[in-house]
């Protein structure tokens, strides 16, 4: 394979199941009474009214007068995060007041940043939902895109060359072959990644509790569907009869795509489930429906 440059997928990563259902949240009319939250950013005139996930929720309105927590300046951040994506700089005085005396004025600058990191960090980082789906979704465009055109230069490996010799049908049978032998070895790979991410939730999922229980029968049901069915060509070759038809059946891989079918491609893919999974952690605290 390496006298062609034929290299077979030596990594994958796996799929991300969706943590939240959006059909499991609440409608609003089962709640009842709901409080609502009004955030004002302090350097616009930009309002935003968030509904509170439940009465009880904690959430305190206005501009806090004394020294707010952690743990509370990460549930009205989640409220505003759940609006703009993030807690933009102006909103400092909303999260944790403002303070006459300096070095309270110094701590409260203190926990916004730190409140700021780790709910980026909670919605965007290695461990967030949205990485793993992305990066899951990602890998798999990418294993059916090397597929597909291995699958597809095999078979323009068929198609003889005018005035060719033994030595150059040789070579092309031996292209062929190598083609062919990657396209095997990629997909076992495949079948052993997800074996091996089923066997770990379902072993996990034995001892499990609650809501763990159900988003690790999700991993373990969503692996044991592609563990059992690789992405392949999307083209059935013997309809290809020559190698322009090849050419232009072949897929460009998602990264070379246009702006367009890339987000084309992600519009595809998100769902109202995706966008509940990815907000999820604020489900405390903001009725994310």
């Amino acid at each position: 394979m390496a006298d062609f440059g034929i290299v077979p997928a030596m990594e994958i990563n796996c799929e991300a199941p969706m943590s939240t259902l959006y059909t499991e949240l609440d409608e609003q009319e089962q709640r009842g009474k709901l409080s609502f939250v009004s955030v004002r950013s302090t350097n616009t005139d930009c309002i935003s009214a968030v509904t509170a996930g439940t009465p009880g929720s904690g959430i305190i309105t206005g501009i806090p007068k004394v020294e707010v927590s952690m743990a509370n300046a990460k549930k009205v951040g989640r409220v505003i995060a759940a609006y703009y994506g993030t807690v933009p700089n102006g909103f400092l005085a909303t999260v944790v007041g403002l303070h006459v005396d300096a070095a309270k004025t110094a701590t409260a600058a203190r926990t916004f940043r730190r409140m700021k990191s780790d709910l980026f960090v909670e919605k965007f980082g290695n461990d967030s939902f949205i990485y793993k789906f992305a990066r899951g979704k990602v890998s798999t465009s990418d294993f059916l895109t090397y597929q597909h055109n291995f699958a597809i230069e095999a078979r323009i490996c068929e198609f003889p060359i005018p005035n060719e010799d033994e030595s150059v049908i040789a070579r092309r049978d031996a292209k062929r072959q190598a083609l062919l032998d990657a396209m095997a070895s990629s997909e076992q790979v495949w079948v052993d990644t997800y074996t091996v991410a089923f066997n770990k939730a379902k072993k996990a999922h034995e001892n499990a509790r609650g809501l763990r229980k159900v988003r690790l029968a999700r991993t373990r049901d969503l692996c044991e569907e592609l563990m059992a069915n690789p992405p392949r060509c999307a083209v059935d070759v013997t309809t290809l009869l020559n190698r322009r038809a090849c050419e232009q059946a072949k897929m460009i891989p998602l990264l070379f795509r246009t702006m367009d079918e890339r987000v084309r491609f992600w519009f595809d893919h998100v769902t109202k489930d995706t966008i509940a999974s990815h907000l999820g952690a604020a489900m405390s605290v903001v009725d994310i429906r």
